[in-house]
């Protein structure tokens, strides 16, 4: 599922081929102004993702058009229209592909259709009576794909339903969400569940919805057993599936082997699904158990060197399989850890012209925090992976702008707030996730 890279650039102007040469390189250094303007922290984090998500949507579709998703909301006429279903929406930061600057969005029967440089006065005029929403520095962008998102409907409603997460999602730009197969209850792990999962969100969702199932030792095939749920799965929608390398805090979501992710691999490939996986091999570390408040106690319990261990088996598991020319694609969730990440771009190289997909996903959170800034008993920062070091993260940013990290998903992991245990500060008992 690889995206292209996230670099922010403002559109090259003044080619030798241009019959206007000034007018472009004006155009062009007016666009590096206006992108120049919103290069914070803060907002670089958001374009990123926006920019990201776009990009990806394209290599998603394909995904999409061999699975299902749990219907697609019909949209509704926005109450600033009526029944007009042609309109311009004018914005001093649209986010485009080349860049972010003041622009007229052309909308036509709920599809975009145009895209011209410039406010209202100056957008392309049809005659009529042409409505034109003018949002002024709010940023309008194409709607976001979050690939990542644990809504735990049914069996855990009240960690998150899917009314309450696709609500929020349509609040904050978000209009595909895909969902993991747990934390709901129970794990979407055979092809009854996925169904019964997808017949539950059927009538509550605000957005558009995939569904991962769930690779997990029993259904993997790998001790000769029968693999019957994971086609099923395939055959009632799946968008891909989830497995994890460590222990996932859910009993009925058991973490898979080598011969478990190889084994299923070799089905997901003849049925072109991805397969993501939580990438940590846990092995004994020393817990200082009495400072449970202190972040660093949390993230010492969860080294980097897990992560480094379990990207290194499944880039192993990806030469394997390349070898034999089985394609497959491997998406590793959430990497918090830099380090690992030239190893990773070393193979992406190495096949380039290969039926081999090996991409990467990181989240807002590693890109923002850093555990130097984590308060003691803030819990609320609590994930798995941990967030790491300022200059882990500055190497994350550096993975990504350069490409190598191909998509941002927000692994969206609510629960109650009494698993957090706020009260306590206690890192080691609280429950890992970001919401």
């Amino acid at each position: 599922m690889a995206r292209r890279s996230a670099r922010l650039r403002a559109a090259r102007a003044g080619s030798s081929r241009d019959t206007d040469g000034q007018a472009n390189r004006d155009r062009g250094a007016e666009e590096e102004e206006n992108v120049g303007r919103y290069t914070s922290r803060r907002l670089l984090v958001v374009l990123v993702i926006q920019v990201l998500v776009v990009g990806f949507s394209l290599a998603s579709q394909r995904i999409f058009s061999s699975g299902t998703t749990a219907g697609h909301p019909r949209p509704l006429p926005c109450g600033l229209l009526g029944n007009q279903t042609k309109y311009f929406v004018f914005s001093n930061r649209v986010v485009t592909p080349r860049g972010t600057f003041p622009a007229t969005v052309g909308v036509d029967g709920g599809r975009i259709v145009s895209i011209e440089r410039g406010p209202k006065a100056e957008a392309p005029s049809g005659g009529g009576d042409e409505l034109v929403l003018d949002y002024g520095d709010l940023v309008v962008s194409p709607g976001l794909v979050d690939l990542h998102v644990h809504v735990n409907e049914p069996g855990r409603a009240d960690w998150e339903g899917f009314e309450t997460a696709t609500r929020a999602a349509a609040a904050g730009g978000v209009t595909t969400l895909l969902d993991m197969p747990l934390n709901s209850k129970p794990a979407a792990t055979t092809a009854a569940i996925l169904k019964e999962k997808m017949r539950v969100a059927k009538d509550k969702i605000l957005v558009d919805v995939g569904f991962w199932g769930g690779l997990v030792p029993g259904n993997s095939g790998a001790d000769g057993s029968s693999q019957a749920e994971l086609l099923g799965m395939v055959e009632a929608g799946a968008i891909g599936f989830k497995a994890f390398m460590s222990p996932s805090g859910i009993e009925d979501f058991g973490n898979a082997a080598r011969e478990d992710l190889v084994s299923g691999l070799r089905l997901l490939s003849r049925h072109s699904k991805p397969l993501m996986v939580h990438a940590e091999l846990p092995f004994e570390v020393e817990v200082d158990s009495s400072a449970s408040s202190k972040y660093e106690t949390y993230m010492n319990s969860r080294p980097g060197e897990f992560e480094e261990g379990a990207v290194r088996q499944l880039l192993s598991i990806s030469r394997e399989l390349g070898s034999e020319g089985v394609p497959h694609k491997i998406h590793v969730a959430h990497v918090a850890e830099a380090s690992v990440l030239d190893e990773v771009q070393i193979h992406k190289n190495k096949n380039l012209r290969t039926a081999v997909s090996f991409t990467t996903e990181t989240c807002p959170h590693y890109l923002f925090f850093e555990s130097g800034g984590v308060p003691d008993g803030a819990t609320q920062y609590k994930c798995a992976p941990p967030v790491r070091t300022a200059e882990n993260r500055e190497g994350l940013w550096k993975q990504l702008l350069r490409g190598t990290i191909n998509t941002v998903g927000s692994d969206h992991s609510p629960s109650p707030p009494g698993l957090k245990y706020l009260e306590e500060g206690d890192f080691l008992r609280a429950w890992g996730g970001i919401a």
